[in-house]
């Protein structure tokens, strides 16, 4: 269970998987010119023209807040093969999850136990192991399957440790709020007068 999963509770670290990153660039270099040329999003592009300004929110509010960035190896690896992510992503995340031999043995558990890619696993084991509160990913129904997700919890309750909550950029927004200035996640959606202020449909990438 994740500490979420009770009530409202403050974020005190986040990451985010490789997509959400990538998706930045996206934004940028795609959407960017064609929107400040006067252009409009093409109704098939749509959707993934807003998830880009979802992940672009989301690591937003994490530079604004007070909320520890932490890096993840397996992700970083992966942003190598698309210069200059890998340095956008090391500024943004400047410390660096703990690569340990728990966190190996707890991704071998979850591979065993159920259809989980190796480098998903690594990423919730590391996650789970260095104490992340949030992991944000666009992968989150196919790694979180109803069976997948129990098994994680179970295991790691087996372990002694706090399972991340898994969330799209998205589903973040809709259940974040600002409690005394700090970021905090209620375990339901919460109406929109609640959540920190931001429209997906903002024209400006």
């Amino acid at each position: 269970m994740t500490k979420f999963a009770e009530g409202l509770a403050k974020i005190r670290s986040m990451t985010v998987d490789t997509n959400v990153v990538s998706d930045l660039v996206s934004l940028a270099a795609v959407y960017g010119p064609l929107l400040e040329s006067g252009g409009q999003i093409p109704a098939h592009r749509q959707q993934h023209y807003e998830r880009c300004v979802f992940s672009k929110l989301a690591i937003y509010i994490m530079l604004d807040f007070d909320v520890e960035r932490v890096g993840l190896k397996a992700v970083y690896r992966e942003l190598l093969e698309k210069p200059p992510l890998h340095m956008v992503y090391r500024t943004i995340f400047p410390s660096e999850a703990k690569i340990t031999r728990e966190a190996k043995n707890l991704a071998d558990k979850y591979s065993k136990k159920f259809s989980i890619g190796s480098g998903d696993a690594a990423i919730v084991a590391l996650c789970s192991t260095n104490g992340v509160d949030v992991l944000l990913t666009w992968n989150r129904e196919h790694l979180l399957k109803a069976i997948a997700l129990e098994e994680i919890e179970r295991i790691n309750m087996a372990a002694g440790l706090q399972t991340p909550e898994i969330l799209t950029p998205a589903a973040f927004r809709d259940r974040l709020m600002l409690v005394n200035r700090k970021l905090s996640l209620s375990p339901h959606p919460v109406l929109p007068v609640y959540r920190v202020g931001f429209s997906p449909s903002r024209r400006a990438p």
